[in-house]
């Protein structure tokens, strides 16, 4: 088991820890600062361990890091996952809304919606006939 960092699943376990436990990191704010918190099962600071977060996780899969499911709970084994940049993307704050579920609406599925088929004629020529 590393423990240096060289195991993407490691480096998703350390990151996480970071966000949400040092005040001094960039992204605490956003976890910790807001309430974020790591089971106390993956928390060496309460006697966790990464060998107890791969278990409950498994390895990371390539193209995936660690995501949460209801993005205002924390850390823990019922709320993680390993999804890929757009399954994220679609689960982030802004975008969980349940009083407007219509409004807010990822770039990512906009890009992806087919398009209006073209016509040949233009408002225009349609007004003059």
């Amino acid at each position: 088991m590393p423990q240096n960092g060289t195991s993407p699943t490691y480096n998703s376990w350390a990151g996480m820890l970071q966000r949400t436990l040092d005040p001094n990191a960039t992204s605490y704010p956003r976890y910790g600062g807001r309430g974020v918190t790591v089971c106390d099962r993956w928390n060496p600071a309460k006697g966790g361990s990464f060998q107890n977060f791969l278990e409950d996780m498994g390895e990371r899969l390539k193209g995936t890091s660690i995501d949460r499911i209801d993005n205002s709970g924390g850390y823990f084994k019922e709320n993680c996952r390993w999804a890929d940049a757009k399954t994220q993307s679609l689960n982030r704050r802004p975008y969980q809304t349940k009083k407007k579920p219509c409004q807010s609406v990822p770039v990512s599925e906009i890009v992806a919606m087919p398009m209006l088929p073209s016509f040949s004629t233009t408002i225009p020529e349609q007004v003059s006939q």
